[in-house]
């Protein structure tokens, strides 16, 4: 394979797949061109304490996401973990919500929503 590493989370379901179908272990890492002691390293991993970190952060983080209707980015999110008393730097939060394909969603107010809005309001 040619390109881009493949990282644990990914191949390994990979792997799994293939052998469960009855390829030689050898003979699929060697196509995915993974060495055997990176598989068998893969395969007795145990998270760090900076993993676990990240882990819950981006739970927390996908969380806050979540209950804005998908519209916080990073920004507003960092501003919701420092008020739960969560400090996290702005580089390794957006990092965190990138893995998590967590995406603010852009809106731009039309003429149209204006309205809507300020119809609202009289009507109440």
């Amino acid at each position: 394979m040619t390109g881009k590493k493949l990282k644990r989370d990914t191949a390994l379901p990979i792997i799994q797949a293939n052998v469960d179908a009855g390829h030689r272990i050898t003979i699929v890492l060697r196509a995915l061109s993974i060495s055997r002691s990176t598989f068998y390293n893969w395969l007795h991993h145990v998270p760090s304490k900076r993993e676990q970190e990240n882990q819950w952060i981006q739970a927390r983080a996908k969380a806050i996401w979540l209950s804005s209707d998908r519209v916080y980015g990073y920004k507003r999110i960092k501003i919701a973990l420092h008020r739960q008393k969560i400090d996290v730097g702005v580089r390794r939060l957006w990092r965190l919500l990138k893995e998590s394909n967590c995406q603010s969603v852009m809106t731009k107010n039309t003429v149209s929503q204006l309205l809507k809005s300020c119809m609202h309001n009289v009507r109440t």
